[in-house]
């Protein structure tokens, strides 16, 4: 008999408050992971994804016939998802609500459910199967292979643990769930809208903004409606967060007629997840507590065609004014709150519009490179055992030799690959082949499949080894699946224009990159004076903005930001991303064009309708140094770290234009377009005049230490050292200080005009 362990054995002493905050984490964690939110791959909730992949493992694709809906809980309850059969059976049925999804992923049949809240029946009454696009888009690749598979609960069976979409299903289907301190709520889209902006984001990595929420105008709700207020859905985008209002459609029509003829609102559609019986309910009480003024009769005429709500206008009451009570009382008009919050490499995070898609991109990039990876290794074996065949026949008489004087099956083996120098899968594929396929027409029928296979591998080791190859195949497929998939869009994007006045707009950057704003009226006076309320945050830029133009912030790297003083957007300038060096510039629909300069010497005029692209031309690696607003006829004067200054005319169609063939280790360090005189600043922080240089000449100068920069007029210049603090050039430096960037303050409403 065993004798059970002395309790004190049992008993680990422990802080309280420690165990607490432990287990709660583990709790936080695991709800985290592993119920609440969507990984950001493949859009899908682990008890979506166990459901799904369930579907797929018991056959039942869209070509299959149903089966019965308690039969898939059952095998995702024993194989996968130990927990209540009917929160699986409540995801199961969301998946294939088509007023839930936007696109459901589930083909359901028998009733599931209705917009009125009514429950779907039991699921030993319903059936279901995966939708077609579901069985394209998820389970195409579906291999070890190609994504990671993992054990399931009690180490049974394997799942993967992302599937590998072809699309983005996270945006276009959304995803709602609440974790422990946290919560997402991402609305449905459209696909061919979301397609678009990814075959774009593929052909410019740096699509600036502007462009990608033109491409993305907002959300595309399975029930339709109507967006209000568009301009707030790019603020939405570009933090990941806020709300969204939303209003159902209707439109007036006359019933009866003479006499008995009266007005009534028609609605035909509520806002996302509003659920129609409970808004009827809302507005007969309003109604009757006479709350709701100027409705004589409510009716629901819905069907199986379509929702039909029929409100009776009384006479003397102005149907824009109803519908104002409906929207301000009822839930016709609602705010949707968003939070792009999904799982990221495991952990929970925030992200934007654009990172969603990027994020997608990049697992998508990799499936296809472990997809082509394993569809080579698979066509190289075949090709092996193809080459052992044709060997064999080849060489028939000696394999039949081979196959009499053999005792045993081994033992032929190993003479095969003795003399006809095979491996021993190739012995094996030899040994397997029925005697039928070693006829003359099978030679030449295997020498053919051979060639076709070869070049199968070469195809295959290109999209590995070349990755605009392998981006030019995404693009195919995603076209190919926006053909197939697009319908027309559902909801609608109320245009608004704003009536009220619109003031000049003055703006200020400092060194540190913080942004101030301040509306300049008629009866004041653009200061001037270099002031700032940090002494060692001074302002490097101040313009200002009027009706009409736009303020272009570029990127060192690629990309450009645009700001354009719209509704909503005056909170937004303060995110900009203002990369040190780079002067901003305001630019209208009339500029002829923004020139670039690269650090390796090239050159790019582009127009302002072209800004959007956010690529320059210049060679991969290579940062930008200097922009300006171009003009006809214009010269840029550029220098290099090494002395050599050169002057050049820039054309409308420079693209990538080589200015200057640079040495090993030399690089430009700025360029400019001004009639001013123009001075190169050294590592020290001294100064040095530039002469005048003809234009397309290259002159060398004589240097005592390497430039860091060029500016030119009178204008502050200030300076970035190695002890990481900022000076204004002239003062001096502490033993070992040197400069690595330099930046001169612009100060003016006004752009100057070059010449």
């Amino acid at each position: 008999m065993v004798r059970p362990r002395p309790a004190g054995d049992r008993i680990v002493p422990t802080s309280l408050e420690a165990e607490l905050r432990q287990s709660y984490l583990a709790y936080a964690l695991s709800v985290l992971v592993g119920r609440a939110l969507p990984d950001v791959r493949d859009g899908l909730k682990p008890v979506q994804r166990r459901i799904l992949y369930a579907l797929w493992q018991m056959g039942l694709t869209a070509q299959r016939p149903h089966r019965k809906s308690a039969r898939v809980v059952g095998e995702v309850l024993g194989k996968y998802h130990p927990h209540g059969d009917q929160s699986v059976y409540g995801a199961l049925v969301r998946l294939a609500q088509d007023f839930h999804c936007r696109y459901p992923l589930v083909e359901g049949q028998g009733n599931f459910g209705s917009m009125d809240a009514d429950p779907p029946a039991a699921m030993r009454y319903t059936e279901a199967r995966l939708s077609p696009l579901a069985t394209e888009v998820l389970f195409t690749d579906v291999h070890p292979a190609v994504v990671d598979f993992q054990a399931n609960f009690d180490r049974t069976e394997t799942e993967p643990q992302v599937l590998p979409a072809q699309l983005p299903l996270l945006l276009l289907n959304g995803c709602s769930g609440i974790a422990v301190g946290m919560a997402t709520q991402i609305p449905p889209h459209h696909i061919g809208e979301i397609i678009a902006a990814l075959i774009h984001l593929i052909d410019y990595p740096h699509l600036s903004d502007e462009r990608l929420y033109a491409l993305v105008p907002g959300p595309d709700f399975p029930t339709g409606g109507e967006l209000v207020h568009p301009h707030t859905i790019a603020q939405v985008y570009r933090t990941g967060r806020g709300a969204i209002t939303v209003r159902g459609v209707w439109h007036t029509e006359t019933l009866g007629t003479g006499k008995r003829a009266k007005e009534a609102i028609v609605i035909t559609e509520l806002p996302y997840q509003v659920v129609k019986a409970d808004w009827l309910s809302r507005t007969a009480e309003l109604v009757h507590q006479g709350k709701l003024m100027g409705i004589a009769e409510l009716r629901d005429e819905s069907d199986r065609d379509g929702m039909r709500v029929v409100l009776t206008v009384k006479p003397g009451h102005e149907v824009g004014a109803v519908i104002q009570q409906l929207y301000e009382q009822t839930p016709l008009q609602v705010q949707c709150h968003v939070s792009f919050l999904a799982l990221v490499d495991g952990r929970p995070q925030h992200c934007s519009l654009r990172r969603l898609l990027q994020e997608f991109l990049t697992f998508r990039e990799t499936t296809l490179q472990r997809r082509y990876a394993h569809e080579y290794q698979e066509v190289t074996e075949q090709i092996q055992r193809l080459q052992a065949l044709h060997t064999a026949m080849t060489h028939l008489d000696g394999v039949f030799a081979i196959l009499k004087e053999g005792t045993d099956g081994d033992q032929a083996k190993t003479e095969l690959m003795t003399r006809l120098h095979l491996t021993a899968d190739q012995a094996e594929t030899v040994l397997s082949t029925p005697l039928r396929r070693l006829t003359r027409l099978e030679q030449a029928a295997v020498t053919a499949q051979i060639e076709h296979l070869r070049q199968r591998s070469a195809r295959l080791a290109q999209l590995q080894q070349d990755r605009g190859a392998r981006l030019r195949e995404l693009k195919k497929q995603l076209v190919s699946l926006q053909k197939k998939y697009k319908d027309a869009r559902r909801t609608r994007i109320c245009r608004e224009f704003s009536v009220r006045e619109v003031h000049p707009i003055r703006l200020e950057v400092t060194v540190a990159g913080q942004w101030r704003i301040g509306e300049q009226r008629r009866s004041e006076q653009l200061c001037l004076d270099l002031v700032a309320t940090d002494p060692g945050d001074p302002i490097l830029w101040r313009g200002v903005w009027h009706p009409g133009e736009r303020l272009v912030v570029f990127g060192r790297t690629g990309g450009v930001q645009t700001w354009t003083g719209g509704d909503g957007e005056a909170g937004w300038l303060g995110e900009l991303d203002w990369d040190v060096g780079l002067r901003p510039l305001v630019v209208t629909e009339q500029t002829p064009g923004v020139w670039l300069v690269s650090r390796g010497g090239y050159g790019t005029v582009m127009g302002v309708a072209d800004l959007w692209r956010g690529e320059w031309g210049f060679p991969l690696g290579d940062t930008v140094v200097a922009v300006g607003v171009w003009q006809p006829g214009q010269t840029v004067v550029g220098a290099s770290n090494q002395g050599r200054v050169g002057r050049w005319k820039l054309s409308r169609r420079s693209y990538g234009k080589s200015l200057l063939a640079l040495a090993d280790g030399e690089f430009l360090v700025g360029a400019v377009a001004t009639p001013e005189a123009v001075q190169a600043v050294t590592v020290g922080g001294r100064l040095q005049a530039l002469p005048a240089v003809p234009t397309g000449a290259v002159v060398a100068l004589a240097v005592a230490e390497p430039w860091v920069g060029l500016v030119a007029g009178a204008a502050p210049v200030y300076g970035y050292t190695n002890r990481q603090r900022w000076v204004v050039v002239g003062t001096a430096l502490a033993a070992g200080e040197r400069l690595v960037r330099v930046v001169q303050a612009t100060m003016g409403g006004e752009l100057p005009s070059y010449s």
